[in-house]
């Protein structure tokens, strides 16, 4: 991968972890367990982001992306992208 690419997607991480953070201190002020509408459009938007990320990782490495080196990091990928999905479904 290209390192703008990793560039991008690292700098999607840090928006979600800082998403969730401000997510997190809104509703423990707020003593609310409703999340509200922006921070529900946001996990959704990071959420397709991540899906689409994986989505091109897998087309670009094929097989490749569950047997090469660090193959871990990208079944852990796969895990956490999964139940993000999960709980945006159930949502």
């Amino acid at each position: 991968t290209s390192s703008r690419f990793e560039l991008a997607v690292c700098m999607v991480i840090l928006l979600n972890a800082l998403t969730l953070g401000a997510q997190t201190d809104y509703m423990a002020k707020h003593q609310s367990h409703d999340v509200p509408e922006h921070f529900a459009y946001a996990e959704t938007v990071l959420c397709v982001v991540f899906v689409i990320e994986l989505i091109l990782r897998v087309i670009v490495f094929r097989w490749r992306f569950f047997t090469k080196v660090g193959w871990q990091w990208n079944l852990f990928d796969c895990v956490v992208v999964g139940i993000q999905v999960i709980e945006q479904i159930l949502a």
